[in-house]
């Protein structure tokens, strides 16, 4: 029990209704609001056991009842801790307990669904496997459709690219036809088929290697046919169509072909065959026949590129020193 003469202090008690609160179920607090209950008190006791300058608390014992604690604060806070902890201090101890508690089941749900055998559980797998396959078919469709789109949109950027550059060729052969006269200069030929082909990549040497060499109409006619082949083959090669180390093939299939010159020649007159691409020497080896001219390239295999690096006369070898 907590007990405060309040008679002289009114409002300022140390104690108040939140005090009360929380010292619920451990103690009561009263407060001797007159100087007639102060003395009352005091008279009871046969001394001064309460005044306002102190609050007192009872402690209850069962052998040698009522002791009584003064506390000289000018809050309530000691004596609520102190009251707290005593009521703790009091309480019973748990007893420990002698079982462990039962976990819950670690059993799959699926398992359980498996285990069971009501005829609504098995309707219910029945419509999931057919769930999950049409599922896997839709998936498959899409994919195949995905595929088709992708393959027609590649097809459809390749027909166009041909008909653009078949539309330019055939402008070019036009030109041509009505005037037979520029089947005379090769150098003139030669220039006319690196405007065409744009997919090749013409060595700058190209020209000064042709010099004043010139072929008859009907080679250069079959240069620039061959130059204008070549660089559709090339087309390919870059898109993807033609993989590099298939490009020989196609070219034996388009020209005259051969795909390498004899280590003889490239022992002997490395320096025809020796030009400088990408700040690195590289060897021309593949070429096409065009009557008795000659088409040399090189193939690029890393970059997908096809680089002409000789039109004219056959370059030296064991047969032609």
């Amino acid at each position: 029990m907590v007990i405060e003469c309040t008679s002289s202090k009114g409002a300022n008690a140390n104690t108040t209704a939140d005090t009360a609160r929380a010292l619920t179920g451990i103690a009561h607090v009263h407060h001797l609001t007159t100087s007639q209950a102060e003395a009352g008190f005091n008279d009871f006791y046969g001394t001064r056991k309460v005044s306002s300058s102190w609050i007192l608390v009872a402690w209850p014992r069962s052998v040698r009842g009522t002791v009584l604690s003064e506390y000289h604060g000018k809050d309530d806070e000691q004596v609520v801790d102190e009251l707290i902890a005593a009521a703790v201090g009091a309480l019973p101890l748990l007893p420990r307990p002698t079982t462990r508690a039962q976990s819950a089941s670690q059993v799959p749900i699926q398992q359980v669904v498996a285990n069971t055998s009501s005829p609504e559980v098995g309707e219910l797998r029945r419509k999931n496997q057919e769930l999950e396959q049409r599922v896997t078919e839709v998936q498959s469709d899409y994919d195949e459709l995905y595929e088709n789109l992708t393959t027609t949109e590649h097809l459809s950027a390749k027909i166009a690219e041909d008909r653009d550059r078949y539309l330019h060729s055939l402008t070019d052969f036009l030109s041509l036809r009505d005037d037979p006269s520029q089947w005379n200069n090769t150098a003139a030929v030669l220039s006319r088929a690196k405007g065409m082909c744009s997919n090749l990549d013409f060595h700058p040497e190209v020209e000064t290697r042709l010099g004043r060499l010139q072929f008859s109409p009907a080679t250069n006619q079959r240069i620039l046919g061959n130059l204008v082949e070549l660089n559709n083959l090339a087309a390919r090669l870059r898109r993807g169509d033609i993989e590099p180390h298939l490009f020989n093939t196609y070219c034996t299939e388009k020209f005259n072909f051969a795909p390498s010159v004899s280590d003889n020649a490239i022992n002997k007159f490395g320096s025809d065959y020796t030009i400088i691409w990408n700040d690195a020497t590289v060897q021309l080896g593949p070429h096409i026949r065009c009557n008795e001219a000659r088409i040399y390239f090189y193939l690029d295999v890393k970059q997908r590129r096809v680089v002409i690096g000789h039109v004219g006369g056959h370059l030296r070898d064991k047969a032609n020193p």
